[in-house]
């Protein structure tokens, strides 16, 4: 697994119950993790090209970025990043 899938897992294990992504996606926690995979691969890919992604070396914490000069991110980086 490289860093970009560890660093979705990772986060979207984070936040499977956290109260906004439990209304957000009001699902089963099998079906919102899926919709949180999805929704974090976007945001790990953005980061990816126009910040950073760091996973800790225990696997346990992902830390994902813009840079100051790509936030916010302008439509057709959005639409490069798959957004």
């Amino acid at each position: 697994m490289n860093t970009n899938q560890q660093a979705v897992q990772i986060l979207a294990d984070s936040f499977l119950h956290y109260p906004l992504m439990r209304f957000a996606f009001d699902t089963t926690d099998a079906h919102r993790s899926v919709l949180l995979q999805k929704l974090f691969n976007k945001s790990v890919a953005a980061a990816s090209m126009f910040g950073g992604v760091l996973v800790s070396n225990d696997g346990h914490a992902a830390l994902i970025w813009q840079t100051g000069k790509c936030f916010p991110l302008t439509l057709w980086n959005e639409l490069f990043a798959g957004m």
